[in-house]
């Protein structure tokens, strides 16, 4: 199930069929890349990143990349996780690439906690 999961997830990020707002931080850019390989590269990347000094746009990208990347090195995440916020951010600005990974991490992250 996790490897259909990620699978799913690689499509999502890989397609760039988004219509979204374009991410601006270089260093969000650069944790997008290494995501899929080295999610332990990105988690490091976004420590060094405050998310409340970043735009609205990046700040929900610095968000889900974060989720994300916790989730596929199996780190706890809390239960009153960002993603709901993310998710309806997605899918305000009408994003569908960035919403169907919203959507998955959310409901990835429900699933470790209760598992």
């Amino acid at each position: 199930m996790i490897c259909v999961v990620i699978i799913f997830v690689s499509i999502c990020i890989l397609g760039g069929c988004g219509n979204g707002v374009k991410v601006r931080n270089l260093d969000i850019i650069h944790a997008n890349a290494l995501i899929e390989a080295h999610p332990d590269s990105t988690l490091a990347i976004l420590a060094s990143i405050n998310p409340d000094s970043l735009p609205e746009n990046d700040q929900m990208h610095w968000y889900l990349l974060h989720e994300y990347a916790s989730l596929k090195l199996w780190k706890p995440v809390s239960p009153d996780t960002i993603m709901p916020v993310v998710v309806d951010y997605f899918q305000h600005i009408g994003d569908k690439k960035h919403l169907c990974e919203a959507l998955l991490s959310k409901g990835r992250s429900m699933n470790i906690h209760y598992v």
